[in-house]
C-alpha cells in the first residue's frame, strides 16, 4: 500500500491526535519500514507519543508500535528494549488481509491494551518473561543445563566443549552424553559452577534496556530471595573460593508455577580472596550467561514425549525402512531404552526410503541406529544385535523377560509367525506388535498381539476355512490374495518389495501410535490397526484390490477386533 493511503486510513479512524507523515530513515526499527507514523495516542494513564512503522510486507505482516525511548513506560511489561510494544503472538493472529482498516483499528487497540494492562499492575508478567529479559542483556555464552533445577544449591560440574557450555551435577555421567552427542571430541575443559534456586515468591526485577546489574544488586538480588536454610548452605559452597573463576546459574520461580535460569560468569577473581556472592567490594569481573533447560524432565515432554515412558524397554525386530523409522519414533515418545535385531548392512539402494543415509553405508543397520539415534536423543540408550533374530535366539542374546514390549518389523511373514508362536507360548504376558505395509502405498498395518492376556494373534491373520483349502493368505492385506510384488532390477539379488518412505513412515507412525497406547495401558485388548492408501499405482501395474480394502477408514477402525479366528491353534489351541 502507498504511504498516503496508509496515512489517510489511519486518520479516517479517528484513534490518535497530531498524526503525521515521517520518511522511513526516521523510524526507530530497523529493517524495510515502508511507512513510518508518528502520533499522540491516549491510553489509561495519559498520552504516549507513539510510532507507528508499516513494513513492505504489511498487512501480510502486523504494524509495529514504538514508543519513545526516554518514556517511562518503557519499564512496563511487554515493552522490548527498542520500545516496540509486543502486544501480538505472530503464531496467534490471524489477520483478514481484504480487511486492512479492521486490521489497523484491532492491532492499536491491542497495543493500547497492552499499555493499560502494564500501568493497572501486571508485574508478574516481568517475572514470567523473566529469560526474555535476560535475553535483552545480550548475554555472552549460553549453557545447557543437563540437571534438574531442584530447590538444592550445589556444586556443579561445567564443561566447554567447543564453545558450547554443559552444566550437571557431580553424579551425572557427563562422558557417556558427550561420547554420544560428540563422537569426535577429542577435549573437554571443566570450569567450576554452583547452583542456587531462590525461593518460591521472589520479588527480583529483571535487567532491563540491557543493563546489566550492577555488583552489589546481584549480591542484594540473590541473598533476599533465599530460604534461611538454602542462604546457609550457599555462604558454606562460596565460603573457600580456590579459582580465578565460577560460574553461578541461578533458579528464579515465576509467577505461573514455571522457573527460569540465568547464569553469571565471574572472572578474574583474586586468588585466596573472597568468593564476588559473599564480598560487596569484590572486584572481579562479572557477564551474563543465558541458561537453556536440557534435562530429561524438561527435554522429553517440551518435545511431545511422555515421561512415563523413559522407564520402558522395547524390542525392535527388523532395521529396515519400516524398523528404522519405528525406532526413531518410539525414542522421541520417552522410551529411552530400546534393543535393534537385524543382519543387514546398509546398501545404496536402500537411502532413499530408509532413515539412514550416505553416511552408513555398508555399516550394520543396527550399529547406524545406534549412532543416529544416540547423537541426536542423547538421554536414549540403543542396544544393537547384528544378527538375524533366529541367530540371536539361537545364541541366547534374546532376553524377553527384560521387555515391556516387542515390535516386529521385519517383513517376513514365515519368521512372524514364528515369532508369534515362541512369544505367546512361552511370555503370555508379553505385548506384540506386528507392523508391516504393503507395495504401492495402497497401505499399511499394525497387529497388537499378547496385550492384557486377551485373545488375538499374527496366526489369526493366516488362519480361516479358507485357508485350509486355499493356503495361507494374510486376510489384513489390501492386495488381492495369490499376487507376488517383488521386483528385480538385475537379478535375484536385488529383489525388493515398491514401497516409499512415506509408506514406510506412516505405517511406522501407525505403529508407534498404538505402543504408546499399550505401554501406558490404554490399549486392553489386540487390535489390528490399518491405514488404507491410494490404489491407484498398484491397479496401473496391473494388481488387484481386496475386498477389505472396500472398508473405509471408519470402518477399519470399528472391525479393528473383527480378524481374531475363534479356532486358532495359537491363540485357541
Amino acid at each position: 500500500m502507498a504511504a498516503e493511503e496508509i496515512f489517510a486510513l489511519f486518520d479516517s479512524l479517528n484513534l490518535v491526535s497530531n498524526l503525521r507523515l515521517l520518511p522511513p530513515k526516521e523510524s526507530p526499527e530497523k529493517g524495510n519500514s515502508f511507512v513510518v507514523l508518528k502520533c499522540s495516542a491516549q491510553y489509561s494513564g495519559g498520552n504516549v507519543d507513539l510510532t507507528i512503522i508499516f513494513d513492505n510486507h504489511f498487512p501480510l505482516h502486523k504494524p509495529i508500535y514504538v514508543i519513545d525511548a526516554d518514556s517511562t513506560l518503557q519499564s512496563l511489561p511487554h515493552i522490548n528494549p527498542q520500545g516496540s510494544i509486543c502486544y501480538m503472538r505472530d503464531d496467534e493472529a490471524i489477520m483478514d488481509i481484504t480487511n486492512v482498516r479492521g486490521i489497523i483499528e484491532e492491532t492499536f487497540t491491542s497495543a493500547i491494551k497492552t499499555l493499560d494492562d502494564g500501568i493497572a499492575g501486571n508485574e508478574s508478567d516481568i517475572l514470567d518473561e523473566f529469560e526474555v529479559y535476560w535475553e535483552y542483556t545480550k548475554p555472552h555464552g549460553l549453557i545447557y543445563f543437563l540437571s534438574d533445577p531442584n530447590d538444592n544449591p550445589r556444586i556443579l560440574h561445567l564443561s566447554d566443549i567447543s564453545g558450547k557450555f554443559f552444566a550437571y551435577d557431580q553424579s551425572f555421567d557427563f562422558t557417556e552424553y558427550a561420547r554420544k552427542a560428540f563422537p569426535n571430541l577429542t577435549n573437554n575443559d571443566l570450569i567450576p559452577a554452583k547452583y542456587i534456586p531462590l525461593q518460591p515468591g521472589s520479588k527480583i526485577v529483571p535487567p532491563y534496556n540491557r543493563q546489566f546489574w550492577s555488583h552489589d544488586e546481584i549480591v542484594t538480588n540473590i541473598f533476599q530471595n533465599l530460604s534461611v536454610q538454602n542462604k546457609k548452605r550457599v555462604h558454606e559452597l562460596v565460603y573457600r573460593n580456590h579459582f580465578d573463576k565460577d560460574i553461578i546459574i541461578v533458579k528464579v520461580p515465576q509467577a505461573n508455577g514455571y522457573s527460569a535460569l540465568i547464569s553469571l560468569f565471574y572472572n578474574n577473581i583474586p586468588t585466596n580472596s573472597k568468593h564476588p556472592l559473599i564480598n560487596r567490594h569484590s572486584l572481579a569481573n562479572v557477564v551474563p550467561f543465558a541458561v537453556k533447560r536440557a534435562d530429561q524432565s524438561f527435554v522429553i515432554p517440551r518435545g511431545g514425549g511422555i515421561m512415563p515412558l523413559k522407564r520402558k524397554k522395547v524390542l525392535v525386530i527388523g532395521a529396515g525402512s519400516l524398523g528404522g523409522h519405528v525406532v526413531n519414533e518410539i525414542a522421541k515418545t520417552g522410551v529411552l531404552n530400546i534393543s535393534i535385531v537385524d543382519s543387514d548392512l546398509l546398501k545404496i539402494e536402500n537411502c532413499y526410503r530408509h532413515i539412514l543415509g550416505h553416511e552408513f553405508l555398508g555399516k550394520p543397520k543396527v550399529d547406524g541406529l545406534k549412532e543416529f539415534i544416540e547423537r541426536n536423543l542423547p538421554f536414549t540408550n540403543i542396544t544393537p544385535i547384528s544378527l538375524s533374530i533366529e541367530d540371536a535366539i539361537d545364541k541366547d542374546l534374546i532376553h524377553w523377560e527384560n521387555y515391556d514390549l516387542v515390535i516386529v518389523a521385519t517383513g517376513n511373514p514365515t519368521i512372524n509367525l514364528y515369532l508369534n508362536k515362541i512369544i505367546k507360548t512361552n511370555f503370555p504376558k508379553l505385548p506384540i506388535i506386528f507392523s508391516f505395509l504393503e507395495p504401492y502405498g495402497i497401505g499399511g498395518h499394525s497387529l497388537v498381539v499378547n496385550n492384557n492376556l486377551e485373545k488375538g494373534c499374527y496366526q489369526c491373520l493366516y488362519s480361516s476355512e479358507e485357508a485350509e483349502e486355499e493356503g495361507l493368505y494374510n486376510k489384513a492385506l489390501f492386495a488381492r490374495r495369490g499376487q507376488y510384488f517383488a521386483k528385480s532390477i538385475s537379478g535375484c539379488g536385488s529383489l525388493f518389495t515398491p514401497f516409499g518412505s512415506i509408506d514406510a513412515i506412516q505405517t511406522a507412525v501407525s505403529c508407534v501410535r498404538i505402543a504408546t497406547d499399550v505401554l501406558l495401558k490404554n490399549e486392553t485388548d489386540n487390535p489390528l490397526i490399518s491405514w488404507r492408501g491410494d490404489s491407484s499405482k498398484l491397479l496401473t501395474e496391473g494388481y488387484e484390490i481386496s475386498e477389505r480394502y472396500s472398508q473405509t477408514m471408519e470402518e477399519l477402525f470399528c472391525n479393528r477386533y473383527m480378524y481374531k479366528y475363534e479356532k486358532c491353534k495359537i491363540c485357541n489351541p
